[in-house]
């Protein structure tokens, strides 16, 4: 969903990881 600084922005686009 959102750009998360503990993962690459290029995975995140669109999903939401955990730490």
């Amino acid at each position: 969903g959102t750009d998360q600084s503990h993962a690459p922005s290029c995975m995140v686009k669109s999903l939401d990881f955990a730490p």
